[in-house]
């Protein structure tokens, strides 16, 4: 979660240690453009929602910071 945390915060502005410190995990480089891919179409389809005032169609959740 960081990783995409820091892909959204930072306008995709992420550094060689980012990618090296999800190797140490286990993720390869396919896994982390799959992680890019998703955070890029949550987005996108934020901005479509919004720019056209889609309804939301489900029951509104209140975000908290995780432990």
């Amino acid at each position: 979660m960081r990783f995409a945390l820091k892909l959204v915060n930072n306008r995709a502005q992420i550094v060689d240690a980012d990618v090296i410190e999800l190797g140490t995990v286990g993720v390869n480089d396919e896994q982390i453009v799959e992680i890019m891919a998703h955070v890029v179409l949550n987005i996108f389809t934020n901005y479509v929602n919004l720019a056209f005032n889609v309804p939301i169609d489900f029951p509104k959740i209140n975000l908290r910071v995780a432990d």
